[in-house]
């Protein structure tokens, strides 16, 4: 299931090209959630929480994922945290666009497809 689907192409073109915006979403979301991965790592090691107790509190340690936990941070640390945020909607916004594409060829290759036939292909010639 993670190649093309094109021997879905038989149970309709509704089917195929849901399975494929999956196939392709699950790409993205998953692509997405590498480039985000920079600034959890980067919101776990600030400092801005360091005032509070830590000892065991499962509600401070997901604090520290948060953008709280930069108050005392670099230039750089709020750097990382911009530039993974759009580069993920960059990737979201990419996708966008090739989804478009590869929906609009599609149809338009059916229809190409649908364009040669007429009643000449359904008849049975007798001899």
């Amino acid at each position: 299931m993670c190649g093309p689907n094109l021997e879905l192409k038989q149970y309709g073109l509704g089917v195929y090209l849901y399975l494929e915006f999956m196939r392709r979403l699950t790409l993205t979301l998953f692509l997405m959630s590498v480039i985000l991965m920079f600034p959890l790592v980067t919101n776990f090691q600030g400092t801005g929480l360091s005032s509070y107790s830590t000892s065991g509190s499962f509600t401070i340690t997901l604090a520290k994922f948060t953008l709280g936990n930069l108050s005392n941070a670099s230039f750089q640390d709020y750097l990382i945290v911009t530039i993974s945020d759009v580069l993920s909607m960059v990737v979201l916004f990419i996708f966008y666009i090739h989804w478009r594409h590869f929906h609009r060829t599609t149809i338009e290759q059916l229809k190409c497809n649908y364009a040669i036939l007429n009643p000449t292909s359904y008849a049975v010639e007798i001899e």
